[in-house]
């Protein structure tokens, strides 16, 4: 059976031993907490200028997870896209390794957020989130199965004060009993996001994406 990735993020000698490495991306940095009124914002105000900002429990966006800690909130996930007047914010933690339909069950289970809704992502959601946080010289779509390289999406999530875990995502595009999956090699000195496909059934790890609609301006 094909391997999926041998690299040095990610080492699969079958489809059943895949090994990714856990060790930091980029070390987040140093980030003061607490924020003025003005760098909080309602979510349906966010523009591209947010990407990079994080929408908490309370249904708000910050600067940073340690601004919404320190708001008294928890944070949740990250801006990383604002297309027209859609929006798409990426999980900051993930599951554990489940199979596709523990994987759905998990997203559904998420803290509810105010005029936004968590779904599993598309492969289309992904490369979407790596197009809205891109530099320049980054990929703009997934070709032959990769995008390469996403430095911008490292450097905004670093700038969370999380650090990113390279794993094998799930995806919610299928074909019969099978669905596409994204796995992400993200390190300090290089990025890269490919796809394959893998039996509903196996366990992979999950983040859930959050979907939320924004004034246009």
């Amino acid at each position: 059976m094909a391997a999926l990735v041998t690299g040095i993020a990610m080492t699969c000698v079958t489809m059943t031993s895949c090994t990714v490495e856990d060790n930091p991306v980029v070390t987040p940095p140093d980030i003061p907490g607490g924020v003025g009124q003005a760098q909080v914002k309602a979510i349906r105000e966010l523009t591209t200028s947010e990407i990079g900002w994080v929408i908490a429990a309370d249904s708000k966006a910050y600067p940073n997870a340690a601004a919404a800690t320190d708001a008294g909130t928890e944070p949740l996930a990250m801006v990383a896209s604002i297309k027209d007047s859609k929006g798409l914010a990426i999980q900051l933690t993930l599951s554990e390794d489940i199979n596709y339909d523990a994987a759905k069950e998990y997203v559904e289970s998420l803290p509810k957020v105010e005029s936004a809704y968590w779904n599993l992502p598309s492969r289309l959601d992904w490369q979407d989130i790596f197009v809205g946080c891109a530099v320049k010289g980054d990929a703009t779509e997934f070709t032959n199965g990769k995008m390469k390289p996403i430095d911008g999406f490292r450097d905004k999530f670093a700038a969370t004060g999380i650090t990113w875990v390279n794993r094998w995502f799930w995806t919610s595009d299928t074909v019969g009993n099978r669905a596409v999956i994204v796995g992400t090699n993200i390190f300090a000195t290089s990025t890269q996001a490919q796809t394959n496909t893998e039996p509903k059934s196996y366990p992979y790890w999950t983040r859930g994406f959050l979907y939320f609609g924004v004034t246009q301006k």
